[in-house]
Protein backbone atom coordinates (compact mmCIF):
# COMPACT_ATOMS: atom_id res chain seq x y z
CA UNK A 1 0.00 0.00 0.00
CA UNK A 2 1.14 3.53 -1.07
CA UNK A 3 0.35 6.86 0.38
CA UNK A 4 1.30 10.45 -0.41
CA UNK A 5 3.41 12.08 2.11
CA UNK A 6 1.07 14.97 2.42
CA UNK A 7 -2.02 12.69 2.92
CA UNK A 8 -3.82 13.23 6.29
CA UNK A 9 -2.59 10.98 8.95
CA UNK A 10 -6.53 9.45 9.99
CA UNK A 11 -6.92 8.65 6.25
CA UNK A 12 -3.53 6.60 6.31
CA UNK A 13 -4.71 4.79 9.60
CA UNK A 14 -8.32 4.14 8.11
CA UNK A 15 -6.96 2.86 4.72
CA UNK A 16 -4.79 0.39 6.79
CA UNK A 17 -7.36 -0.93 8.91
CA UNK A 18 -9.60 -1.22 6.08
CA UNK A 19 -6.81 -2.85 4.22
CA UNK A 20 -5.70 -5.01 7.00
CA UNK A 21 -2.14 -4.09 6.43
CA UNK A 22 0.89 -3.10 8.74
CA UNK A 23 2.53 -0.33 6.77
CA UNK A 24 1.89 1.97 3.78
CA UNK A 25 4.90 3.18 2.06
CA UNK A 26 5.22 6.81 2.20
CA UNK A 27 5.83 8.96 -1.58
CA UNK A 28 6.69 12.43 -2.38
CA UNK A 29 4.82 13.21 -6.18
CA UNK A 30 8.19 14.70 -8.22
CA UNK A 31 8.26 15.82 -11.64
CA UNK A 32 9.60 12.38 -13.23
CA UNK A 33 8.37 9.65 -10.53
CA UNK A 34 7.70 8.63 -7.26
CA UNK A 35 9.84 8.39 -4.59
CA UNK A 36 10.22 7.02 -1.46
CA UNK A 37 10.44 9.35 1.97
CA UNK A 38 9.81 6.54 4.72
CA UNK A 39 7.41 3.99 5.88
CA UNK A 40 4.31 4.63 8.03
CA UNK A 41 3.78 1.22 10.16
CA UNK A 42 1.79 -0.16 13.28
CA UNK A 43 4.50 0.69 15.58
CA UNK A 44 4.80 4.33 14.52
CA UNK A 45 1.20 4.62 14.99
CA UNK A 46 1.51 3.20 18.49
CA UNK A 47 5.13 5.00 19.17
CA UNK A 48 4.66 8.06 17.34
CA UNK A 49 0.96 9.17 17.35
CA UNK A 50 -1.03 7.65 20.54
CA UNK A 51 0.86 8.98 23.51
CA UNK A 52 0.98 12.22 21.23
CA UNK A 53 -1.57 15.80 21.29
CA UNK A 54 -1.73 15.23 17.78
CA UNK A 55 -4.57 16.61 15.14
CA UNK A 56 -5.64 13.41 13.00
CA UNK A 57 -5.13 15.89 9.59
CA UNK A 58 -1.61 16.69 10.03
CA UNK A 59 0.48 14.63 7.24
CA UNK A 60 2.05 11.04 7.73
CA UNK A 61 5.41 12.38 6.61
CA UNK A 62 5.52 13.85 10.28
CA UNK A 63 5.07 10.34 11.96
CA UNK A 64 6.56 7.28 9.16
CA UNK A 65 9.94 6.31 9.54
CA UNK A 66 12.63 8.09 7.25
CA UNK A 67 14.63 7.28 5.82
CA UNK A 68 12.99 3.23 4.77
CA UNK A 69 14.98 0.93 4.44
CA UNK A 70 14.54 -0.49 0.97
CA UNK A 71 15.99 -3.60 -1.15
CA UNK A 72 15.64 -5.42 -4.62
CA UNK A 73 13.32 -8.07 -5.38
CA UNK A 74 16.81 -10.16 -6.76
CA UNK A 75 18.08 -10.15 -3.17
CA UNK A 76 18.48 -13.14 -1.40
CA UNK A 77 15.90 -13.74 1.26
CA UNK A 78 18.23 -14.11 4.01
CA UNK A 79 19.88 -10.75 3.09
CA UNK A 80 16.39 -9.06 4.49
CA UNK A 81 16.20 -10.99 7.59
CA UNK A 82 19.66 -10.42 8.12
CA UNK A 83 18.56 -6.38 7.95
CA UNK A 84 15.50 -7.14 9.57
CA UNK A 85 17.20 -8.31 12.69
CA UNK A 86 19.82 -5.68 12.64
CA UNK A 87 17.94 -2.37 12.35
CA UNK A 88 15.36 -4.02 14.32
CA UNK A 89 12.57 -3.88 11.54
CA UNK A 90 9.46 -5.69 10.71
CA UNK A 91 9.00 -3.83 7.19
CA UNK A 92 10.76 -4.02 4.29
CA UNK A 93 9.53 -2.22 0.64
CA UNK A 94 10.59 -4.51 -2.27
CA UNK A 95 11.45 -3.08 -5.75
CA UNK A 96 11.95 -4.63 -9.33
CA UNK A 97 14.99 -3.45 -11.27
CA UNK A 98 13.16 -0.57 -12.60
CA UNK A 99 12.62 0.94 -9.48
CA UNK A 100 8.94 0.26 -9.14
CA UNK A 101 7.48 -0.95 -6.07
CA UNK A 102 6.49 -4.46 -5.92
CA UNK A 103 5.35 -5.08 -2.44
CA UNK A 104 6.38 -5.07 1.22
CA UNK A 105 7.79 -7.93 2.37
CA UNK A 106 7.28 -8.33 6.65
CA UNK A 107 8.35 -10.78 9.10
CA UNK A 108 4.87 -12.38 9.02
CA UNK A 109 5.38 -13.37 5.56
CA UNK A 110 8.57 -14.68 5.96
CA UNK A 111 7.43 -16.97 8.98
CA UNK A 112 4.55 -18.11 6.79
CA UNK A 113 6.79 -18.70 4.19
CA UNK A 114 8.88 -21.14 6.23
CA UNK A 115 6.20 -22.85 7.62
CA UNK A 116 4.41 -23.46 4.43
CA UNK A 117 7.64 -25.16 2.79
CA UNK A 118 9.43 -26.54 6.05
CA UNK A 119 5.71 -27.17 8.26
CA UNK A 120 6.97 -30.77 9.80
CA UNK A 121 10.03 -28.39 11.34
CA UNK A 122 8.62 -25.73 12.40
CA UNK A 123 5.02 -27.11 13.50
CA UNK A 124 6.94 -30.12 15.73
CA UNK A 125 9.54 -28.13 17.18
CA UNK A 126 10.32 -29.42 20.50
CA UNK A 127 10.17 -26.95 23.98
CA UNK A 128 13.26 -25.97 25.12
CA UNK A 129 14.23 -27.91 28.09
CA UNK A 130 15.70 -24.89 29.98
CA UNK A 131 12.87 -22.16 29.18
CA UNK A 132 11.47 -20.27 32.27
CA UNK A 133 8.39 -18.20 31.32
CA UNK A 134 8.24 -14.90 32.25
CA UNK A 135 4.41 -14.66 32.78
CA UNK A 136 1.46 -16.96 33.57
CA UNK A 137 0.47 -16.87 29.78
CA UNK A 138 4.11 -17.91 28.27
CA UNK A 139 4.89 -14.33 26.71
Amino acid sequence: MVAREDAPLEEVVESMRKEKVGSVVVISRGNAANKVVGIFTERDLLIRVMNEAITWNEPVRKFATSPATLMKADEPLRKAIYVMRKKNIRHIPIFEQDDSLLGVLSVRNIIRLLAEHFPAEVMNLPPRLNQKMLTPEGG
